[in-house]
């Protein structure tokens, strides 16, 4: 499915009532307006018939009922249809996960690595780690040897995730009895277990990667990552009247106005660069060719790869401006790994830099202070 805020909408004189109903479901979704799209999504799927536009808005079903954590509803409604269903699905009901949120605010010093990226403290089974705060991975992940020192059960199970290159990594499923950040408790959270030789960037950036705080849970809960003070706080989300600007599909994803025109965005706070894919080169002036490097879990050892320099591209997210100079366009790669939508790119910590990124998922919000 393309995305819809970047192309002219179609003419709806000429659609079908289920296309036009799932182009409208997609549009109230990049809106947040989940509900309201997910009404429109049932009544295409009503009929027993299976049409091309009765896949796409089943696939853009399961990502509203999964990211809320429906899962009897997806069984019902016969999901998974597909292995990369079966693999979000098995590992969102892999274990009886429960949370406890404080509403009380709790302030912890923010660790910059040496690339930028925002990691913390917490503790996991009453041992103190530090992990990255990474939004762009859907589950939390450890190191083997972090996995071990923090006594967390470690399965038979396993699982499949796609890392930076498009390689399939298969990779145990551990269990993790208490995971505390601040004052909220989680127990019985699944995490993926990585071998260690894939996180260790000793070479080439100076440091061991002990494993990444995921979207399961950063999604539950309100953040303030203060990055000019080196500081994070974060608590239960409380209700808010903003304006909603962030939807899930894979990856949560912001809308915003990119180059004058409105759009969405990955948000990637595990990645140091905002980047770019091979449709932008289109809305750029001053492109240059050159070659550039990427690295990420599963791939330490950085790797070359084709692109563009766009000389500048303005962001608006809110009432903030962003101006990136110098943003690299990929030829070659996928940088927005989303089930339904084909995004420009997406957001990384380095759009953050000097500020502080406000993240309040149960209430659709993000924004820059």
């Amino acid at each position: 499915m393309r995305n819809i805020l970047l192309d002219q909408l179609p003419d709806f004189h000429r659609m079908t009532r289920d296309e036009s109903n799932l182009y409208e479901a997609a549009r109230m979704f990049l809106d947040s307006y989940e509900e309201s799209s997910e009404r429109l999504l049932r009544q295409i799927l009503a009929p027993s018939c299976i049409s091309e536009i009765e896949v796409l808005a089943s696939s853009l079903l399961f990502v509203i009922l999964l990211n809320q954590g429906r899962t009897v509803d997806l069984y019902r409604m016969g999901f998974p249809h597909n292995s990369e269903e079966d693999e979000f699905l098995s590992m969102c009901n892999k274990y009886k996960s429960t949370s406890h949120l404080s509403p009380i605010p709790h302030k912890s010093p923010l660790v910059e690595n040496l690339v930028g990226i925002p990691v913390m403290s917490i503790m996991i089974n009453n041992n103190p780690i530090e992990l990255v705060f990474d939004t762009g991975s859907p589950y939390t992940i450890l190191s083997s040897d972090t996995a071990n020192y923090c006594n967390v059960q470690i399965k038979s199970d396993t699982t499949e995730i796609i890392n930076v290159t498009g390689a399939i990594m298969k990779l145990n499923i551990g269990k993790i009895s208490e995971l505390i950040i601040g004052n909220c408790l989680f127990s019985n959270i699944p995490s993926l277990i990585i071998p260690e030789t894939t996180v260790d960037y000793s070479d080439n950036f100076g440091f061991k990667l002990s494993g990444v705080i995921g979207w399961d849970v950063i999604k539950q809960l309100y953040w303030e990552i203060d990055y000019r003070n080196k500081n994070i706080l974060m608590r239960k989300s409380k209700a808010s009247d903003l304006e909603k600007n962030m939807c899930w599909d894979l990856t949560p994803m912001v809308k915003l106005i990119l180059n004058n025109k409105v759009t969405c965005l990955g948000l990637d706070t595990g990645a140091n660069r905002t980047k770019f894919n091979k449709q932008m080169s289109k809305f750029v002036k001053d492109i240059i060719p050159r070659m550039d490097s990427f690295s990420g879990i599963g791939q330490p050892i950085p790797q070359e790869t084709a692109g563009y320099n766009g000389q500048k591209l303005d962001i608006l997210l809110g009432n903030k401006l962003i101006t990136i100079s110098n943003a690299f366009i990929y030829l070659d790669k996928c940088v927005s790994p989303t089930m339904n939508f084909t995004l420009p790119g997406i957001i990384g910590s380095d759009i953050f830099a000097d500020a502080k990124l406000i993240l309040d998922y149960p209430n659709r919000y993000l924004a820059i202070d």
